[in-house]
């Protein structure tokens, strides 16, 4: 059976990322983000990311949080 993560970016060089995928051997990334783009970090960009992970990347928007979840969840209403 598949084992399934949760990875943050957050503070994480593109180079770190990519030895943690790689050290622990990720057969595919699902990208749930409901925003793909990252104008501070470029590289988690979504293009950035599939071309970095080829074929291991997968855009899957449909288990993004919607709008309203966010805002609950940044108003403190949502935990």
């Amino acid at each position: 059976m598949p084992k399934i993560f949760t990875i943050g970016f957050s503070g994480k060089s593109p180079d770190a990322f990519m030895d943690v995928l790689n050290a622990v051997r990720v057969r595919a990334i699902w990208d749930i983000r409901q925003w793909r783009s990252s104008t501070h970090v470029p590289f988690y960009s979504g293009d950035s990311l599939a071309t970095a992970l080829g074929t291991r990347y997968e855009y899957h928007p449909e288990f993004a949080p919607t709008s309203e979840i966010l805002a609950g969840y940044k108003d403190g209403h949502i935990t």
